[in-house]
């Protein structure tokens, strides 16, 4: 797993990420664009950031040399040129799952352009679907056409966001 950030590392999406891991096996690479936010980053970990291997430098560069084979990548929509990272991302694969935080920051019509699904969580997730993938595939999914329903709790006002 791979997660992209604009600055300091957020630390309550990454520590989502190093669980989700160690459940699956797998390993957590953060990209920060400076020391000086993996310092930040570091610190607001705590002793949590050991779980994570941190990586400065250019996202573009890191995505399509040193971690081509991930299968899941999270970006900050906050980085320069995110709809352009978003679209590389994307190609890195089949099986390659591509999503935006932070996306309220993006307008509409920029989603639509690289064939996204802008949710209303947060600050915004952008879910992505690859158009190299095949119908179905191996998942056991369907090849009908499935949508999202988001229901708002009027008593507490949580939105609860279906695929269905």
């Amino acid at each position: 797993m791979v997660v992209a950030c604009a600055g300091a590392a957020d630390s309550a999406t990454v520590l989502s990420l190093v669980v989700a891991a160690h459940q699956t096996g797998g390993r957590v690479i953060c990209i920060i664009g400076s020391a000086c936010e993996l310092i930040q980053s570091i610190e607001s970990l705590g002793h949590n950031s050991r779980y994570v291997e941190f990586v400065t430098g250019d996202v573009n560069t890191l995505l399509m040399s040193d971690y081509r084979e991930a299968d899941f990548v999270l970006i900050d929509c906050n980085l320069n040129n995110c709809e352009g990272i978003l679209q590389r991302a994307r190609m890195m694969g089949e099986n390659v799952s591509v999503l935006g935080y932070n996306a309220l920051c993006m307008d509409s019509w920029r989603c639509q352009s690289f064939n996204a699904h802008l949710l209303p969580i947060g600050e915004g997730l952008l879910v992505t679907s690859n158009k190299t993938a095949k119908k179905g595939g191996n998942l056991g999914v369907s090849g009908k056409k499935s949508k999202w329903i988001v229901k708002v709790d009027k008593c507490t006002g949580e939105e609860h966001v279906f695929r269905i």
